[in-house]
């Protein structure tokens, strides 16, 4: 609730990073530090701006994940993309680590290059 009100008062561009303090006089506690919600998160950090790079960013990486069809790799990076966007239904993930299966979800192509010609000579490769 308290993060929908704030994202009112400032839609476009919203309010940015701020102190752990400012977080606790803006949700009037002194537990609570994020909206406990990663998409409400990105609307409050960066606005309507944020969450139209992040949903670009999405579609732009459902073509590439398309375009791997039934290989190994692209059901594994949907099942890895689904599970974090479930989490973050239920709470706030910034460690940088959880962005990169984003990123190797984006490099199929190139993992499906490198697994293929590890086949051809003859490597033991995992899968």
């Amino acid at each position: 609730d308290t993060p929908l009100y704030y994202n009112r008062q400032k839609p476009l561009g919203g309010w940015g990073y701020q102190a752990v303090a400012t977080r606790h006089v803006q949700y009037n506690s002194l537990s609570i530090l994020s909206a406990h919600n990663q998409y409400l998160e990105f609307l409050y950090v960066g606005g309507l701006v944020c969450i139209g790079f992040f949903l670009g960013a999405n579609v732009l990486l459902g073509r590439r994940l398309q375009k791997g069809g039934r290989s190994y790799y692209a059901k594994l990076f949907c099942a890895a993309l689904l599970s974090i966007y479930i989490m973050w239904m239920a709470e706030v993930y910034l460690h940088p680590v959880l962005y990169l299966p984003f990123v190797l979800a984006y490099h199929l192509k190139s993992l499906e290059k490198g697994r293929i010609s590890d086949e051809k000579e003859g490597k033991t490769i995992v899968g």
